[in-house]
């Protein structure tokens, strides 16, 4: 087998594979060193889990605004209004990684 022959993963699918959490609590907890020793792949990884996150609170505190505006609305049309929006927030935060909390069992 050669060199040539070997199939590098892409840079995408690099910064697919990195752990933007794990890198950013490394430089929170060490400072400026381990910040200097971040890769450019882990770089991309927490700007691209910002940008995702960013999306994610605008959408929240959109609903949010939603619920003020619609104080008067009857109250169907605010449940259906909160509960989309809900529901969207929870798959883009379930498409993230997050809500891995373990499952109570019932009693």
């Amino acid at each position: 087998m050669t060199a040539h022959s070997l199939k590098l993963p892409s840079f995408a699918d690099q910064v697919l594979s990195a752990d933007p959490l794990a890198a950013a609590a490394r430089i929170e907890k060490q400072g400026a060193r381990a910040a200097i020793a971040a890769s450019t792949v882990e770089i991309v990884a927490m700007a691209l889990l910002l940008v995702q996150l960013k999306a994610i609170t605008d959408l929240t505190y959109d609903m949010f605004k939603a619920a003020d505006l619609l104080d008067g609305a009857p109250q169907d049309e605010l449940l259906r209004e909160t509960r989309l929006k809900i529901s969207v927030v929870g798959a883009s935060l379930e498409a993230l990684g997050y809500g891995d909390v373990p499952q109570q069992e019932e009693e």
